[in-house]
This record gives C-alpha cells, sequence and structure tokens, in this order.
C-alpha cells in the first residue's frame, strides 16, 4: 500500500514538472529546478555517489523537494545480493537577506532547513528467492547555498532520518538549474 502512494506521489511530481512548456523567460519566475547530488550517506556500510534531485518552489522562501538515491551490490561467490533505496520528500524554508531579497539572483547566499518524508526499500535477493521491505518515516535538513547565477546554484545539505534503523540522511553536495 505504501508503494503504491509513494509511486503515485513521485508520478504527480514528475508530471507537474513535464506540464512546465518553456523555460520561464524571467528568471524570477522559474518555479522549477533539478539538481546533480553527490551524496554521501550516513550508513556507513554504504558508498557516496552522484545522484539527482527534483525542486519546487511555490514561493520564494519555501521548496519541495524530490530525491532518489540507490545502491546495489552482489556477491557471486555467496549468491547474494543486497540494495538500499531511499527517496526522501521534503519541504525547506530558505532564508535571505533582507538586502538580497530584492536584489538579482547573482551570487546571493541563503540557508534553510526542513522536514522531509524519507521512504525507504531494503531488498536481499540470490538466484532462488528475493525478499523486500519498505518503511518510511519523517527526517530533518538544514542547506546553506548560493545562487550563482540568475539560474544556477550550488548548495550544501546535511539529512538526519532513522528509518527503522537504517541511516537514510547524510551529507550532500549539490549543483542545480532553475527553469
Amino acid at each position: 500500500m505504501r508503494t503504491t502512494a509513494s509511486v503515485s506521489w513521485c508520478v504527480l511530481f514528475l508530471m507537474a514538472l513535464s506540464a512546465v512548456p518553456v523555460i520561464a523567460s524571467d528568471p524570477a519566475d522559474s518555479r522549477f529546478a533539478v539538481r546533480l547530488v553527490y551524496f554521501d550517506p550516513a550508513e556507513s556500510g554504504l558508498d557516496a555517489k552522484a545522484t539527482f534531485g527534483a525542486d519546487y518552489f511555490p514561493s520564494d522562501n519555501v521548496r519541495v523537494s524530490l530525491d532518489y538515491w540507490k545502491q546495489s551490490e552482489y556477491d557471486a561467490y555467496y549468491d547474494l545480493g543486497v540494495s538500499v533505496e531511499v527517496m526522501p520528500i521534503t519541504v525547506t524554508w530558505v532564508s535571505r537577506s533582507k538586502s538580497q531579497v530584492s536584489a538579482p539572483r547573482q551570487r546571493q547566499a541563503y540557508f534553510g532547513g526542513g522536514v522531509g518524508w524519507y521512504r525507504c526499500e531494503l531488498r536481499i535477493w540470490n538466484s532462488y528467492d528475493s525478499e523486500s521491505a519498505t518503511e518510511s518515516d519523517l527526517g530533518f535538513h538544514v542547506l546553506a547555498g548560493m545562487d550563482v547565477t540568475d539560474r544556477a546554484f550550488a548548495e550544501v545539505r546535511y539529512a538526519t532520518a532513522d528509518v527503522e534503523g537504517l541511516k537514510a540522511g547524510g551529507f550532500g553536495l549539490s549543483v542545480g538549474y532553475r527553469f
């Protein structure tokens, strides 16, 4: 049931992203963004890797984000595979200094924090069988970033979430583009 709801929300989010017919001509009207993320998970057995995320900005101070991270490993000697998939949907409050709010988005620093719903799926398989478990829980995050141009931005984020003992948060470096 939870998987169906998760997939439904993801499909709705991606449909909203694809409904944007053209890139906003005025950067102030840019309400969507895509990000390339280097994510280092807090779980000690998992490796850092590049992944992606998408954002929707309903206002200048609020951001709704969907991120995705997955790692799979298979050991042929023991015929055992394990995969971990983490998909957080977060809401972030972003704050800028008062002098920067009215200025164009160039070289502006910002910071923020928020909450998220972290969905995790653990799957274990071998040649004969496969089992998976999906759990979710709330987590928190903080971020700091800079608008490099009127559309491009870079940021650092730290998230903390514990989903049934799996540390689903971690440290991320992002570069993104608003459209």
